[in-house]
């Protein structure tokens, strides 16, 4: 974006609900409870400081050659997607975002349709049950409570950037248990360092509440957070907190639990905590406690919507299909209205520009709740596979405007946070190993060769980082079923957080995707599967 949009250059907050900022005296007061320690405040969208002005996004060899797909228009589809996860949280939803079957999903869904309509297509709208019950949280809270030695409440301090994860539906007796279901506890906070076995079987967890420190690491999707609850909950620990240590305070939707109260919380919040665990044991007749709880209702009855659209080509022999999924944790600017940007951009240009074959589009539920991806839209198309010359899956694929790579560096000009190093991303345009494009049929070289020819002509990434791989329900069900399908992935670290805002995203690199996927799909329309495959 450089310097004409500034990325996110310091800090953006964003208060959730009704939480209010304390004033400057009261902020003095509260703090001298704490051992003097700032109060981590707030949850935020985020705090990256972008140092590297000279480091832009790669743009496409071919910007600007194809009106259709115009950045900042993509952008403005991205930027109205994600207001509806503003609203949803402005309207006091706690598990806020566009969470498939939602209010706010169902308004997200209405500006897709419309926005495909006035392209000048034809768009079909399903109503579709899930696949499975669903338990969403409807209600939580965490506070972290100081104690003396005899049991006395000193102070008490939410922690804004408090979010919780997901559970299980539960079952009793072989049934399902449907309706409400509540978890409320006080206990004493115990730090589990990293959430390791070594760190969790050294630890009495019985009947208290674990606090795990995720560390900085260039994305949190592929770290061990996800093991982390199941350890905790088999040790017979009372709760989890689960503390992402990113810059800023932001939310974070990440990790399924057990049967114990679990929350994530932010930076601030995580170091907050680890702080005042260490200045209490050095009191040694202080103790730090979370009073917390999560509210759950489970339900085997929901329906969620799905869109279609069908661009005929000049032979219906094959087919391509093309999905986005439009659910979103959060914000979900990256994960996934770029998706669905960039898909819009695919329907105007085709709708011009007559494919060799028939094309499909699919708007799809998304694998956030039990609603199957592309299953909805193959249920009713069960032909569609076996003509398959290409399925793509449009998943987070736009981040690469806020950073190539990321590093996790000391930054010595920066003041420390609690007890915690400082911590700086810089940026880079190298390529990060977390970039891959996932492939169903990677092991057959003329369907390898076309892919990897496309990736370096755009400058996807270098060198061409291909895995064989069919990525869950979101397409991997046409690949199942003969088609060959294709997902190119990034995750950076605000993956999932209530940073993933449309500011993270550039329009350049939605342009430069989109002419990617134009390139790919002409590419493979020159051949047919049969040769491609033999």
């Amino acid at each position: 974006m450089g310097k004409r949009n500034p990325l996110l250059c310091g800090l953006v907050l964003s208060c959730v609900g009704a939480w209010v900022m304390p004033t400057f005296s009261q902020a003095q007061t509260s703090a001298a409870n704490w051992f003097g320690l700032p109060l981590p405040g707030p949850a935020t969208d985020a705090e990256i400081v972008r140092t590297a002005d000279d480091l832009p996004p790669l743009r496409s060899p071919f910007t600007g050659s194809v009106p259709e797909f115009e950045g900042e228009r993509a952008h403005d589809w991205l930027t109205h997607i994600v207001s509806f996860s503003y609203e949803d949280r402005a309207s006091g939803n706690p598990f806020w975002g566009r969470m498939s079957g939602s209010p706010a999903y169902t308004k997200a869904i209405d500006y897709i349709e419309n926005e495909l309509r006035s392209l000048g297509v034809q768009v079909a709208r399903h109503e579709v049950p899930y696949y499975g019950p669903d338990r969403v949280p409807t209600g939580f809270h965490a506070s972290a409570v100081l104690r003396d030695a005899a049991g006395n409440e000193l102070a008490r301090e939410p922690l804004q950037s408090a979010f919780p994860m997901r559970y299980r539906p539960l079952t009793s007796n072989g049934k399902l248990v449907l309706g409400s279901q509540q978890m409320n506890l006080t206990a004493e906070v115990v730090s589990i360092g990293q959430g390791s076995p070594a760190d969790i079987a050294t630890r009495d967890l019985r009947g208290r509440i674990a606090l795990a420190s995720v560390p900085s690491e260039p994305t949190p999707a592929y770290s061990d957070y996800r093991l982390i609850p199941e350890r905790v909950a088999a040790t017979g620990a009372a709760g989890l907190i689960l503390a992402w240590n990113m810059p800023g305070n932001m939310q974070v939707a990440l990790a399924n639990c057990m049967e114990i109260p679990c929350i994530n919380v932010g930076g601030r919040d995580g170091a907050f905590v680890r702080a005042v665990i260490a200045r209490a044991a050095n009191a040694g007749n202080l103790r730090l406690y979370a009073d917390m709880g999560v509210e759950t209702e489970t339900r085997n009855d929901k329906t969620t919507t799905i869109l279609e659209a069908k661009i005929p080509g000049r032979d219906s022999s094959q087919n391509i299909i093309v999905t986005a999924h439009a659910d979103a944790y959060l914000t979900g600017a990256n994960d996934n209205a770029s998706g669905v940007a960039i898909l819009l951009a695919l329907v105007d240009y085709y709708r011009q520009h007559k494919p060799a074959y028939d094309i499909y589009f699919s708007v799809s539920p998304g694998h956030h709740s039990d609603t199957q991806g592309i299953n909805p839209f193959l249920d009713r198309h069960p032909g569609l596979p076996a003509q398959n010359l290409l399925g793509i899956n449009i998943e987070h694929v736009a981040q690469r405007g806020m950073v190539r790579s990321q590093y996790s560096v000391i930054d010595p000009n920066a003041k420390l946070n609690y007890d915690d190093a400082s911590v700086m991303y810089v940026y880079s345009n190298a390529d990060s190993d977390l970039r891959e494009v996932q492939l169903s049929h990677a092991d057959h070289p003329k369907v390898l060769e076309l892919v990897k020819s496309a990736i370096t002509r755009h400058r996807m990434n270098v060198p061409a980082r291909v895995v064989k791989s069919t990525f869950q329900t979101e397409i991997g069900p046409v690949a199942d079923q003969g088609g060959i399908t294709l997902q190119p992935v990034e995750v950076s670290m605000v993956y999932h957080t209530s940073g993933d805002t449309a500011e993270t995203v550039s329009p350049a690199t939605l342009e430069a995707q989109a002419l990617f996927y134009r390139d790919l799909i002409d590419e493979f329309s020159r051949h047919r599967k049969s040769d491609l495959l033999n």
